[in-house]
């Protein structure tokens, strides 16, 4: 008995056009309830705030439309999955994950956090999203083959690693720890800034190496980057206001 040969990955069609305007058409509207509710709250009426609410509005933009991207994505790697017997994820799908449950956060601690009073439950569900971020983490680290990927989760790991110690030694020492945090803090900041330099090193590779990824890993790697830089960027346009 012959064993079936296994399906050849899809290509980008009509249905993924569809896909991709119902992810981004879903995310825009996550947007539009987190900014109203963001501009609606008291935080935003004080008026050193309202210089930079702009900035604010634009990166909750972009990152909705990253989301939107990011569960696109997530989306067709779960196609696959189901369509081709033995197809694992790659590299650029797990990123897709880590943008996504991030991404909302992001969402929603401007929609939420910053719109309301911050009680237990509030709490409790941006700690889930990061929690998940982290086990998405994780599971790339594991699950992934190439070495020069498997640093660039090694990185993410060890950044989520970083901040949740700071947060536990500021708990635990109070102000006695804050020398300490920053130090950690500036080099976790490093960190941040390498990981998407890494990201575009072994896409390089794979590109030079004419490794075969399916066209949502590439979606996925870029999205991330996206994600990633803006993040790291946005404290850079806040001085820039400032001066």
């Amino acid at each position: 008995m012959t064993t079936p040969e296994p399906s050849p990955l899809p290509r980008f069609g009509i249905r993924h056009l569809l896909g991709l305007t119902a992810a981004l058409a879903v995310a825009f509207t996550l947007w539009r309830l987190a900014h109203d509710r963001f501009i609606e709250s008291e935080f935003t009426q004080a008026t050193s705030v309202k210089p930079y609410l702009k900035v604010w509005a634009t990166q909750s933009f972009i990152t909705s439309v990253l989301v939107g991207l990011s569960a696109f994505v997530i989306g067709c790697a779960i196609s696959i999955k189901r369509q081709v017997i033995g197809w694992r994820l790659e590299p650029g799908h797990y990123l897709a994950l880590i943008s996504f449950t991030m991404g909302l956060r992001s969402l929603y601690e401007t929609g939420v956090i910053w719109g309301r009073s911050i009680d237990v439950l509030v709490f409790s569900l941006a700690m889930l999203l990061s929690v998940t971020s982290f086990a998405f983490t994780v599971a790339a680290l594991v699950r992934t083959g190439q070495k020069r990927w498997k640093w660039v989760f090694g990185l993410l790991l060890t950044t989520f690693v970083i901040a949740t110690s700071n947060t536990i030694a500021f708990m635990i020492f109070g102000r006695r720890s804050v020398g300490t945090i920053l130090t950690i803090t500036y080099l976790n900041l490093a960190i941040k800034w390498l990981i998407p330099l890494l990201v575009m090193v072994a896409m390089t590779f794979d590109t030079y190496s004419k490794l075969h990824r399916h066209w949502s890993h590439w979606v996925g790697a870029i999205t991330y980057l996206v994600y990633s830089v803006v993040g790291l960027a946005m404290p850079f346009l806040m001085n820039w206001i400032i001066r």
